[in-house]
C-alpha cells in the first residue's frame, strides 16, 4: 500500500512540473513578411483536353507561350532558374506535352514538376 502511495505522489509531483512549465508564456519574435523566392521564379502552365496551352488563366498557342517563358526568364538572374509546374489534362495526347517539354527543354528549363494525382 505504502508503495502506491509514493507512486502517486510522484505522479503528482511531475505533473504539477509539467503543468507549470507549459503555463509559461513565451513571446516568438516577430519576422517581417518576405517574398517568396521560388513563387518569383515560378509559373503555372495547364496542357488541356484538346492539346491547347494556357498560362495565368489565358488559352495561348506554343510560340507565344514560349515567347512569354523567354521574357520570364530573362528577367531572372543568372543563378536563378526558371521553375514550370505542369498541369496536363490526362485526356490530352501526349503530341502536346511531349512537344511543350521538347521546347522547354531548348530554352534551358530544366526544373518541370508534372502534376499528378494519386489512386
Amino acid at each position: 500500500m505504502i508503495d502506491i502511495v509514493f507512486l502517486l505522489i510522484i505522479f503528482f509531483m511531475t505533473v504539477s512540473q509539467i503543468t507549470r512549465v507549459s503555463q509559461n508564456a513565451i513571446q516568438l519574435p516577430v519576422v517581417p513578411k518576405s517574398e517568396d523566392p521560388e513563387a518569383s521564379r515560378a509559373i503555372t502552365l495547364i496542357v488541356n483536353q484538346l492539346g491547347n496551352y494556357e498560362i495565368d488563366g489565358e488559352s495561348k498557342s506554343l510560340t507565344a507561350l514560349l515567347a512569354d517563358l523567354a521574357r520570364q526568364k530573362s528577367k531572372l538572374k543568372n543563378n536563378d532558374n526558371l521553375i514550370i509546374y505542369l498541369k496536363c489534362d490526362r485526356r490530352t495526347s501526349t503530341e502536346a506535352l511531349n512537344r511543350l517539354l521538347a521546347e522547354l527543354r531548348r530554352l534551358d528549363v530544366h526544373s518541370v514538376r508534372i502534376s499528378v494525382i494519386q489512386q
